[in-house]
């Protein structure tokens, strides 16, 4: 009876939390285990990648691991603002993938259906708006750019940082062989059980026939205010990426 709400008031917290660069990294410590699971920022990281969650973060941390010559020390997939501020205070070069706030969101609640859409709309707004005094201390991508041409993000963390990273050659082969590495990487972790398509970490076609019905729901106009903020946000955060890529913005 008290599950759900607990679950919904623990997520809020740990949003709350992720903020605070201090408070956060002492939570963080407890998420850490698997190799290429969550990991926390120290002075010795040598690539932060975050994202708000169901953003393209699995997908970027393995394309980027598998284009070194040897492996590089990332911080990532904690999905915390702090992530990012600690990177921004310390001069470590730092990648932020945004994804459009409706198509974030959804399959967010999707892999998470205990977070409503309200709360899911405005943890998107607060991961965000808590980035904008900081942003052009990182590099900014959308999810189509790292999801359809990451090797020129890469090389935009390049120019920006003066590394020496390796490039993805983003072409058919090394996204299955990305997508297959995930999909390895999540059923070790379930026990040998092939995971659930509402939570991988890939492209699904079961994920998409949901997500129709999850935008409807986000289009009633008790959330207009919401969406309206959001896509003010992401709009400021895609200009900037075009700007970082040398893409004109209309």
């Amino acid at each position: 009876m008290f599950y759900r709400p607990y679950r919904k008031l623990r997520y809020e917290i740990r949003c709350i939390a992720s903020l605070h660069p201090l408070l956060y990294d002492r939570l963080a410590r407890l998420k850490e285990g698997d190799a290429d699971g969550p990991t926390r920022v120290t002075r010795h990281t040598g690539l932060v990648i975050e994202a708000f969650p169901r953003s393209g973060n699995t997908f970027a941390y393995f394309a980027f691991q598998s284009s070194q010559p040897e492996c590089v020390r990332v911080a990532h997939h904690l999905h915390a603002p702090a992530q990012l501020v600690r990177a921004a205070h310390w001069g470590i070069p730092a990648l932020l993938i945004v994804r459009d706030p409706l198509d974030a969101v959804c399959s967010f609640v999707q892999r998470e259906p205990v977070v409503s859409l309200r709360q899911g709309l405005r943890s998107w707004i607060r991961f965000h708006r808590s980035l904008v005094r900081h942003r052009h201390h990182f590099v900014v991508a959308t999810f189509d750019q790292a999801m359809t041409d990451f090797g020129s993000v890469m090389q935009r963390v390049n120019r920006r940082f003066a590394t020496t990273f390796g490039v993805f050659e983003h072409d058919s082969g090394n996204t299955a062989a990305c997508f297959r590495a995930i999909d390895e990487r999540n059923t070790r972790l379930s026990g040998g059980v092939a995971p659930d398509e509402s939570g991988v970490a890939r492209p699904s076609a079961v994920r998409n026939a949901a997500k129709a019905v999850l935008k409807a729901a986000l289009a009633v106009d008790a959330l207009a205010a919401l969406r309206e903020e959001a896509s003010c946000l992401y709009h400021d955060y895609a200009v900037q990426a075009g700007e970082d890529a040398g893409i004109a913005q209309t």
